[in-house]
């Protein structure tokens, strides 16, 4: 026998007809208490998915790259995915899968073989447009004792990307000796690990 909510007598209870009851309000469906949610839109999904699935990468080169050219800019190559979560590399481009605000930190392992000091000026580039306020320039110092002048360049961003938007490092110098450069691990005098020329790693922050 079909049974219309109307037909129903709810005389004697805290029900009341699902033709009128909202479906936020219902008792002892999820704890039914007053201002408890439990339909969410896809917008809505997709922000408590970003909580669960975080969105992160960590990327290193290993290669030596040299300035084709003095004061001319280049793209940064990054050849190695460590880890990576709703992005991916191509290259020079970390490519976001996820829309949102993401925390950027590089590092730069520059050497200079010249007798003189030389600068280098780094930057960061999204979607092929040069990134406000995010060009760094340091003097790395000339060779000395037979050795190389060394310089770590390192900064620190936050950028908002949309799905699909891509994010390269660049740089550029004022002499051809100046190279970004992998430094391999070392066991005398000391033990040390090998030194990516480039690190970068990104993860979401809202």
């Amino acid at each position: 026998m079909l049974f219309r909510s109307v037909d129903l007598n709810f005389d004697g209870s805290n029900l009341q007809s699902i033709e009128t009851r909202q479906h936020n309000a219902l008792q002892s469906i999820q704890g039914g208490m007053g201002g408890q949610y439990y339909h969410l839109s896809a917008s809505q999904y997709a922000s408590v998915n970003s909580l669960i699935t975080p969105a992160y990468g960590s990327f290193y080169d290993t290669t030596t790259q040299t300035a084709g050219a003095i004061n001319t800019p280049q793209k940064v190559s990054i050849n190695t995915s460590q880890y990576a979560s709703q992005m991916s590399i191509s290259s020079s481009r970390v490519t976001f899968a996820r829309a949102g605000l993401y925390n950027i930190a590089f590092s730069f392992q520059v050497t200079n073989t010249d007798v003189n000091s030389h600068d280098v000026d780094v930057w960061l580039r999204q979607n092929g447009t040069d990134v406000t306020a995010s060009a760094s320039v340091a003097t790395a110092v000339a060779t000395h004792a037979g050795q190389p002048g060394y310089l770590i360049i390192a900064a620190n961003f936050f950028i908002q990307a949309a799905v699909n938007d891509y994010l390269e490092m660049w740089w550029a110098t004022n002499s051809t000796t100046m190279q970004i450069q992998t430094l391999p691990a070392i066991t005398t005098p000391f033990a040390s690990p090998a030194a990516p020329g480039i690190q970068l790693t990104i993860n979401q922050v809202a």
